[in-house]
């Protein structure tokens, strides 16, 4: 495991209450129905960076079969506290699962957090995951470069930037193809979002 992977999940174990707050007062209804809607239902998919499971548990309420996969065990202790069950934790860069054994993989602000230099080896792997013309849904920050960002509990995280023609060659290099994508505000950084299908 990396320095930056290793760091950032520490700081999610050590503050998970807090970041399990702030990311139940986010909503990304128009992106989960999005992408709700290019999946059957009861399409088996894995919540890629799920922490405490508030995404995993909208993508059931969609008539998903929703599994959260997380390095953090104290963010997969809260999921658990939430009611979620097959909790996984696994590397997005090493998953636990077969060749095309899902339908889909949503990966909200999670991918974001793997140096630049690996990203290509996890798209690879959720595409090796994921069947042929299967969803992905991902979502990272704007911008250029890498950087330590502080939290308000003064630790710090790892993050990832990206152009959009960035992310787009990175995608299509891994096997997926992109059926559509915006750009929306952000706090600190717009936010990238991508619909893809696995090809």
């Amino acid at each position: 495991m990396s320095d930056e992977t290793s760091r950032t999940i520490a700081s999610y174990d050590r503050f998970s209450a807090a970041f399990a707050s702030a990311l139940g007062s986010a909503s990304l209804s128009h992106e989960l129905d999005t992408f709700a809607c290019m999946l059957p239902p009861g399409a088996c998919v894995v919540d890629a960076g799920a922490g405490p499971g508030h995404y995993t548990l909208a993508l059931a309420a969609r008539g998903l079969l929703a599994v959260p996969v997380d390095l953090s065990m104290e963010l997969l202790r809260v999921a658990r506290e939430y009611g979620l069950d097959n909790l996984v934790l696994a590397d997005l860069r090493h998953l636990p699962f077969a060749r095309g054994d899902l339908d889909g993989v949503w990966a909200c602000a999670s991918l974001l957090h793997l140096p630049k230099q690996v990203l290509p080896d996890a798209l690879g792997e959720l595409r090796r995951v994921v069947r042929i013309s299967g969803a992905l849904y991902c979502s990272v920050k704007l911008g250029g470069g890498e950087s330590w960002v502080a939290t308000p509990q003064g630790s710090e995280r790892f993050f990832a930037y990206y152009g959009e023609d960035e992310l787009d060659h990175l995608l299509a290099e891994s096997g997926w193809s992109i059926s559509g994508g915006y750009v929306t505000p952000g706090r600190s950084h717009p936010w990238i979002n991508r619909f893809c299908r696995a090809v």
